[in-house]
């Protein structure tokens, strides 16, 4: 019984209209859930926002208003915790009727999800380059380099990256391949452009191969791929923690 009233409640708040009246004696239900709707769909709505401020920058308020309400009535939060709310958003894009075909949008906001992402993931001791190289050979080779949690990658078909770093206008922006690492270090967030032997190594190291296996790959994508120069643009960076077995 409760179950039920609670999720009528959830429904009628959520809808953003009437057609769900609840039935409470000496309860006006259009009166009383205007007044929810309007808080806990104006909260929603600037979660969304906080998460993807470029695409509402893009889009402008009111347009990024109007799918922030679809999107809240199509995807309604399924846990309390709102900082998690929104990840769904790039995929919706792709078919919502206003912005579908309009992919370039949609690259924006998965660029703009990881930096989220990045920003609040959990902590982890980092290796720098000290720590790497008191590190036992046989352990490196056979364990590689983990990712720390606030590394993400990305694989997009847009120089979106570009735009939000402000070197160029949206209506810049190109459909062009892009490798992305998302990166944290000391609470700053930056996305670093990687090479095509850069992109290889990661996407190696990410599936757990060993370092030894995870520049094989690199050199398979580009012959004069540099380790050496990998491992000094992005150990500073806070790319990786320390392996297993360390």
């Amino acid at each position: 019984m409760l179950r039920d009233f609670q999720r009528e409640m959830a429904q009628a708040v959520l809808e953003g209209t009437d057609k769900r009246p609840l039935s409470v004696t000496g309860v006006d239900p259009a009166a009383r859930l205007s007044v929810y709707r309007v808080t806990v769909q104006d909260s929603l709505r600037q979660t969304l926002a906080a998460a993807y401020p470029c695409l509402e920058g893009v889009l402008g308020a009111r347009n990024f208003g109007v799918l922030a309400r679809a999107y809240i009535r199509d995807h309604p939060p399924r846990q309390a915790v709102l900082a998690d709310y929104g990840e769904g958003l790039a995929r919706y894009l792709e078919t919502y009727a206003h912005t579908a075909g309009k992919s370039a949008l949609a690259d924006l906001a998965r660029l703009e999800w990881s930096c989220l992402q990045a920003a609040f993931a959990q902590d982890a001791d980092v290796l720098d380059l000290p720590a790497l190289q008191a590190l036992a050979p046989k352990v490196l080779l056979s364990s590689g380099l983990p990712l720390h949690p606030a590394t993400h990658l990305l694989w997009l078909g847009h120089d979106v990256d570009r735009y939000k770093a402000g070197e160029r206008a949206w209506n810049e922006v190109r459909g062009e391949t892009r490798h992305l690492a998302v990166l944290r270090k000391d609470r700053e967030v930056a996305v670093c452009a990687l090479g095509t032997g850069e992109a290889a190594l990661f996407a190696a190291l990410e599936k757990g191969l060993g370092l030894e296996a995870a520049t094989e790959s690199a050199f398979l994508e580009q012959p004069a791929f540099d380790l050496q120069r990998f491992l000094v643009k992005f150990l500073p960076l806070g790319a990786f923690t320390f392996p297993a077995g360390r």
